[in-house]
């Protein structure tokens, strides 16, 4: 054993005495009646730090008084603390002799300094965005105490009291909530002034990625859309549709307890989908999912868009109807022979070099476009009534258009009439054999009739200028229908 050294750091010339060294926190409490303090001797700590102690600190009112207030002794944990002093309430003998005696007192403190800290439970990385509240039991009821949200962090603070029964919980999206309970009334909570609770938090949602390819080529497809579909107890909804035109990879966030199907579309492509049975509701064991999908290009996908060109005013002219009866081949095989009249018509007054020129441009017209537009129909028909066998579901989307010739209102039910007739070429078409697909809403017809609102602006709309107007291949390429889209439809 060394010999006594002075703790001069500490020391005064007045009385130190009573010294008390709490080894949990490192501080020194002491006794002196010739510091700064409320009269004879006070109570004061200094804390150590290495070889240093720092400057004496006064332990303030109540624990101090005017009178003789010494041998102050704290529990390990720091809650309770023993101390002597001879205060006004001591116990006496004479009342002239009140402040004589020393008694012992006890110390509790009453409330506790709580930090909650979340963090996933997967990663074990602090959770952010949490909301965490405590509650004290009160017998067998609660009652709200706190609730505390941090949306930049996962730390919360609380003060509940000493020797009490407390349930902590936390709620956040995206994770199952957490509930635990403090019994801060007994060993080892009982004796402490500060507690530190990490609270793990399981997610409720897991990763689900989702990688799109072509099932020819089995290579990356991009600009699919991918839609997730969540079942929940036989209630179906969709809960992401994206597109992505630059990659083919997807993510989602998935929950326990809920059964997925996932689609993927892209036009000119077959409609993929996989599912995912009913997830386990604690998803701790299953922390990412992938699925892939492969979608097989469309037998007819090379025609779209299929454009389909009608004579001036046809179907039906000089109507107001918004329907015809006439089918789509029905006004192509009127209008592909009259374009010898195109021709001549287009071409009076003209040099012999102009209408040269001139019946170029008709020529190429009614062979490129109106006359391999029948034709493509015709082809595309029969391959769409082989898918169709097949038992897949399709949606057609057409798009009507005018000339700007007659009043707009005219136009837009003419453009309705276009697609009327298109429309009527599916039902009619060999004998109907597209009716039953459409009457059992397998072929789906959507109809977007613009009439002449999406004419150029250099299509002559003028009635006395029949040249350009009607026999202008301008003013022909503005009367149309086109078949924009065939996507396999769903009955979600």
């Amino acid at each position: 054993m060394q010999n006594p050294v002075n703790l001069q750091a500490i020391n005064t010339e007045g009385d130190d005495v009573t010294p008390f060294f709490h080894t949990n926190t490192q501080v020194l409490y002491f006794s002196n009646n010739s510091r700064q303090g409320l009269g004879n001797l006070d109570i004061f700590k200094s804390i150590k730090s290495g070889n240093s102690w720092s400057e004496p600190e006064h332990m303030g009112y109540p624990l101090n008084s005017s009178y003789d207030d010494f041998h102050y002794t704290l529990s390990p944990g720091s809650a309770e603390a023993l101390m002597a002093s001879n205060r006004i309430g001591s116990t006496y003998l004479e009342k002239e002799k009140e402040a004589c005696c020393h008694d012992i007192y006890v110390v509790e403190t009453k409330f506790i300094e709580l930090l909650a800290l979340t963090f996933d439970d997967f990663t074990k990385a602090p959770l952010n965005g949490a909301t965490v509240s405590l509650f004290k039991m009160s017998g067998e009821r609660k009652s709200k105490m706190e609730t505390k949200t941090n949306p930049d962090g996962n730390d919360f603070n609380f003060t509940p009291e000493r020797k009490e029964i407390y349930i902590i919980t936390a709620e956040r999206d995206g994770y199952y909530p957490y509930r635990d309970t403090l019994y801060l009334d007994r060993p080892p909570l009982d004796d402490i002034t500060s507690i530190t609770k990490e609270i793990y938090m399981i997610p409720a949602e897991i990763d689900l990625e989702v990688l799109t390819f072509d099932d020819y080529t089995k290579a990356g497809l991009t600009g699919v859309n991918v839609e997730l579909v969540e079942i929940d107890n036989k209630s179906k909804s969709i809960i992401a549709d994206e597109t992505n035109e630059v990659g083919n990879d997807f993510k989602f966030k998935i929950r326990g307890g809920r059964s997925y199907i996932i689609k993927g579309k892209k036009q000119g492509y077959e409609m993929d989908l996989d599912t995912i049975d009913q997830l386990p509701s604690d998803l701790r064991n299953l922390k990412s999912l992938r699925r892939e999908l492969y979608l097989r290009p469309l037998i007819f996908a090379e025609f779209l868009p299929l454009t389909l060109y009608f004579d001036n005013d046809e179907p039906d002219q000089n109507s107001w109807a918004t329907a015809t009866k006439k089918s789509y081949l029905e006004t192509w095989e009127g209008y592909y022979p009259r374009k010898q009249i195109f021709l001549d018509e287009f071409g009076k007054g003209m040099t012999q070099e102009m209408k040269f020129l001139a019946n170029q441009r008709i020529e190429d017209f009614f062979e490129r476009e109106v006359k391999s537009g029948g034709e493509a129909m015709k082809v595309f028909s029969d391959l769409l009534y082989e898918f169709l066998r097949q038992g897949n579901k399709l949606e057609i989307v057409l798009r009507g258009y005018t000339s700007p010739r007659a009043a707009s209102d005219y136009n837009q039910n003419l453009s309705k009439r276009r697609i009327s007739s298109v429309r009527n070429h599916f039902e009619q078409y060999k004998e109907g054999i597209f009716k039953p697909f459409m009457q059992e809403g397998k072929l789906v017809i959507l109809e977007k009739p613009y009439g002449e609102t999406k004419a150029k602006g250099d299509v002559s709309d003028k009635l006395n200028d029949v040249r350009n107007s009607i026999f202008g291949v301008p003013a022909s390429l503005e009367r149309r229908v086109e078949i924009i889209d065939v996507r396999q439809a769903d009955d979600l």
